[in-house]
């Protein structure tokens, strides 16, 4: 009997930048670069690192897609993906990448951005058919006769290319693809809508379904099948914020990969592998400036942004209803 320790990443967005006003100033470290690109960067070297070093050892990583934020990456993001996938296959963990929406051109003619990886070893799925990763395809011994990974990429979910997608018998089966399950809402917190990954597809009888595009840790769409999205190592805008306080429901609290560990004929067991040290991104609860005059107001913000605020964090802090003529006299006010 042979247990697999698999490493669920996804929506990682490699090459991200997000705003242009978030920039590192002269004297810092990093400084005239964007600073979610850097937290991107910075948060693929911590997985990286404990995925590597971890105990008993990671026998393979997958990755659902989004690893790359553009189907046509600026080189620094390449060579960040590729150090990633370097450091892992040289210790003797294997990669599987499939492309997301982000890395998928409307046009076949340019390619995708992960047939880089393949040439480092990884496996990689970018066309418009499923690969199937089995046997003596595996770097790592261990595998060989125990694990099959369906790779799906977005390419053959656009294009409905899912009719002969089934477990293999004789071993345990992954899926890994990148989509929305039926029944989801449409468009994610990018703004975007994705093609729909048909819930027949995810249950049938897979030992685990790695998902991408969803970007809440932990989120399974289907409850009678092991489905989950692994979301997104860094919160990517305000949309994924975590609530300032804290608030125990919130799906945005935590960040990282998923880390599975499975046997034949046994449930998969998941824990968390966080993205630790990784920047604040907060939402404040709203001031509701109806009944404010301007130095209320003030004195409001003041307070709020002032309170224990973790170090770093990116914080928004929303005013509603604020009378015309409050707001045109917030310049004078001390």
């Amino acid at each position: 009997m042979t247990d697999i320790r698999l490493v669920h990443m996804a929506d990682i967005h490699l090459g991200y930048t997000g705003s242009s006003s978030l920039i590192f100033g002269e004297g810092e470290q990093n400084a005239g670069r964007y600073v979610r690109e850097v937290d991107i960067e910075q948060a693929v070297v911590r997985l990286t690192k404990a995925i590597r070093d971890a105990q008993p050892p990671v026998d393979v990583v997958v990755i659902a897609g989004d690893l790359f934020h553009r189907s046509t990456p600026l080189p620094r993001a390449i060579a960040w993906a590729a150090r990633m996938v370097n450091v892992l296959i040289s210790a003797g963990i294997d990669v599987v990448i499939v492309d997301g929406n982000h890395e998928t051109s409307s046009s076949m003619h340019p390619g995708s951005p992960t047939v880089y990886l393949a040439e480092l070893g990884a496996h990689v799925a970018n066309g418009v058919d499923c690969l199937v990763i089995q046997g003596n395809r595996w770097h790592n011994p261990r595998l060989r006769g125990a694990l099959a990974v369906h790779a799906l990429p977005y390419r053959a979910v656009l294009e409905g290319q899912t009719a002969g997608v089934v477990p293999v018998n004789g071993c345990l089966n992954v899926l890994v693809t990148h989509g929305r399950v039926q029944g989801m809402e449409e468009v994610n917190t990018l703004g975007q809508a994705t093609n729909h990954v048909s819930s027949a597809v995810i249950s049938r009888g897979w030992d685990y379904v790695a998902l991408g595009d969803c970007h809440f840790h932990r989120y399974q769409p289907i409850q009678h099948a092991p489905a989950y999205y692994a979301g997104s190592l860094e919160a990517l805008n305000f949309g994924e914020a975590t609530e300032y306080p804290p608030r125990r429901d919130d799906r945005n609290t935590m960040r990282g990969a998923i880390d599975v560990q499975m046997r034949p004929g046994a449930q998969a067991v998941l824990s968390t592998l966080e993205n630790v040290g990784r920047r604040p991104v907060l939402r404040l609860k709203p001031i509701d400036a109806a009944e404010m005059d301007p130095e209320a107001l003030m004195q409001a913000l003041h307070d709020r942004l002032t309170a224990e605020l973790p170090c770093e964090a990116l914080v928004r802090l929303e005013v509603t209803a604020c009378p015309t003529s409050v707001y045109e006299r917030l310049g004078g006010c001390p």
